[in-house]
């Protein structure tokens, strides 16, 4: 994964098929998290790209997410779990998560960046820091993750359900996923 173009290759998630981000300009794709087609937790996700950026959020647990530019930006969140989301300027900026499935989240300022997410479905997810960058999972589904300082960077999965994760140094960069659920992944 060479992050300054940035294409994150996900083989395979919980047996779940992900697929590329290219983060300069970029697009993730989630094709699938935890066995839910383009999803996680029977969310449908899409692309990305995180210059200019657009993050589209097709779905997340049944509720309709939008296009977030990140440059500028705006991040639309149509709802998430009937919940109304607002738009955020991206380019200092703060991205209010109300209400994530009932779970309070809050700021995220984009350009130095962190993103705190409080909880997500009950799980503690903690700050991301996007220029330098560090985003700390402290735990997603009862798993610990750990931290990613995406400029030069690394990013550490102590472990993602149960699997052990390894450096992956972000300017040029290759993000090595040994092993993802029991599953090789590539660089």
């Amino acid at each position: 994964m060479a992050l300054h173009f940035m294409k994150w290759h996900f083989t395979s998630l919980n047996g779940t098929l992900l697929h590329s981000m290219a983060l300069h300009f970029t697009q993730w794709h989630l094709t699938s998290l935890n066995g839910t087609s383009i999803s996680a937790n029977g969310t449908s996700f899409q692309s990305i790209s995180i210059h200019f950026i657009q993050w589209h959020f097709t779905s997340w647990n049944g509720t309709l997410f939008h296009s977030m530019a990140p440059h500028f930006t705006q991040w639309h969140f149509n709802s998430i779990n009937s919940t109304l989301f607002h738009q955020n300027a991206l380019h200092f900026t703060q991205w209010h998560f109300i209400s994530l499935n009932g779970i309070s989240v809050h700021s995220m300022a984009l350009h130095f960046i962190q993103w705190h997410f409080t909880s997500l479905n009950g799980t503690s997810f903690h700050s991301m820091a996007l220029y330098f960058m560090e985003w700390h999972f402290i735990s997603l589904y009862g798993i610990s993750v750990h931290s990613m300082a995406p400029h030069f960077t690394q990013w550490h999965f102590i472990l993602l359900n149960g699997t052990s994760f390894h450096s992956m140094g972000l300017h040029f960069t290759q993000w090595h996923l040994i092993s993802l659920n029991g599953i090789q992944f590539n660089q």
